[in-house]
């Protein structure tokens, strides 16, 4: 349908997230809920996230890719128990940059995204082709 837009629904976790060699790297959560109305946020559960936690910078919301609908505080239910991301070797992290043994799903990549890999991202969680 030419011209309908469809609102999906993200929440930032932290703001104190260390990745690799950047500090202070923004551990968003992206879900897989939907809207008409951006105004209408869907219930956002932990269990629904459309791809794994990623880590970013504020890169996204200056370039008005994400934008910042509603604050609210987040809950201990909110957030996943443990965060894992994997590097290009094959090891394990957890969010603070701490090397870890064991593998914890969802597994993140262990890299800054920015708003074009964010959309990669997204586009191939939900099969639809990137046309940027």
């Amino acid at each position: 349908m030419k011209g309908y837009k469809l609102y999906g629904f993200g929440r930032i976790i932290d703001t104190e997230t260390k990745i690799g060699n950047f500090p202070k790297v923004i551990l968003v959560y992206i879900y897989n809920s939907f809207s008409s109305d951006k105004n209408q946020i869907p219930e956002l559960k932990k269990e629904d996230l459309l791809i794994p936690p990623l880590g970013t910078n504020q890169k996204p919301w200056t370039e008005g890719i994400f934008e910042k609908i509603k604050e609210s505080e987040l809950k201990d239910d909110d957030i996943l128990k443990n965060h894992c991301f994997r590097d290009f070797r094959g090891k394990l992290f957890d969010e603070k940059g701490n090397e870890i043994q064991e593998e914890f799903e969802p597994i993140g990549e262990y890299g800054l995204q920015n708003h074009l890999t964010i959309n990669d991202l997204i586009c191939e969680a939900i099969s639809t082709p990137n046309e940027n």
